[in-house]
Order: structure tokens, then sequence, then C-alpha cells
């Protein structure tokens, strides 16, 4: 489930639509760190220019650089899970979790 949600996320972030997960990561990833870490995050100082670079390219469709061959397995990967029975039991349980969100990416991508 690891990897299909890995994957599900990187399709996200190459059709230029990352920002529809990241912004709650990162909500999540600041409230674990200490005011020292926080500070150094504000302070740094190529941080504009990083910003600047990052904001360009989050919004960029990058799906076009997947091999066709290879975009055409990840259409099947749903298909492939239900043929091998792993959506029963408890760890299909985790499976149609990671298996909903892969089509959610999926669709938000345009695949």
């Amino acid at each position: 489930h690891g990897a299909l949600w890995g994957l599900s996320e990187l399709i996200l972030g190459l059709s230029g639509l990352s920002h529809l997960s990241r912004n709650k990561k990162l909500e999540e990833a600041m409230q674990q760190i200490n005011k020292k870490e926080i500070e150094i995050l504000k302070t740094g100082a190529d941080k504009k220019e990083f910003n600047e670079l990052f904001n360009d390219l989050q919004h960029r469709n990058n799906i076009h650089l997947i091999d066709a061959e290879f975009l055409e397995k990840i259409k099947g990967i749903t298909m492939l899970i239900e043929e091998k029975g792993l959506l029963k039991g408890k760890g299909g349980e985790i499976m149609r979790f990671a298996v909903n969100h892969f089509i959610y990416c999926t669709s938000l991508s345009k695949i």
C-alpha cells in the first residue's frame, strides 16, 4: 500500500498538482519541529530564490515525461490489484484506502 500511495503522490506532483496534498503534509510536519528549526526555516539565505523556482515548478505539468509503455502499466494497476485478490481480508482494508487515493490522484492528473 505504501508503494501505491507513493506512486499516487508522484503522479500528482508530475501533473503540477502537488499543492493539493502538500499543504496538509506541511502543516503536520511543522507541528513536529522545534522553535530553533522554525527560525532556521524563516531566515534561510536562499529561501526567496528557492520559493520562486519551486512555485514555478510545482504547477508545471510533466506527465508527458512518463514513457507511454510505463503509463499504460500505471493505468492497469487497479485491475491488477483486484485480479490478484489484494483487496480482500484485513490487508485489503489498507489496500482499498491506497487504491482509492491512487484513483483520486490519477483522476485529478487526467491520466
